[in-house]
């Protein structure tokens, strides 16, 4: 584990917000990626926030273990939903993304602003958020 990835889980707060930061901008393979999310199930729910954070540049792998998060958390549910609308268009997560945005609420509302931004960069047809 690197030096940012252990500082990420163990650290006091503005350290691991740091070390968030620094891995996002370098992005992670998937398989540091896995790493990073299996050694976060075991940290504080801080920690857990900012390793989805940290995956948000990751590879096309890490992107199952944000729609995990987005699926199984509610406490993670709409920074899973914001980590989403950083990356390319992910087909896994349309179905939860959708289902989140008609639920109402703030969570809905980052899933729908995700949505959207993937309608705009995506060449498939993605379906609407919701109708008010």
């Amino acid at each position: 584990m690197s030096s940012d990835e252990r500082r990420l889980l163990e650290a006091p707060l503005l350290e691991a917000v740091t070390s968030a930061l620094a891995l996002r901008r370098r992005g992670i393979d998937d398989v540091r990626g896995r790493r990073l999310a299996r050694a976060a199930r075991r940290s504080d729910p801080t920690a857990q926030l900012l390793v989805l954070h940290a995956l948000a540049r990751g590879g096309h792998g890490t992107g199952r273990f944000v729609v995990d998060d987005l699926v199984a958390s509610a406490e993670r549910r709409a920074h899973a939903a914001w980590v989403l609308g950083e990356r390319p268009p992910y087909p896994r997560a349309i179905a939860p993304l959708t289902a989140l945005a008609a639920r109402g609420g703030f969570p809905s509302m980052v899933a729908e602003l995700t949505l959207e931004r993937w309608r705009r960069t995506s060449a498939p047809a993605l379906p609407q958020a919701r109708t008010a």
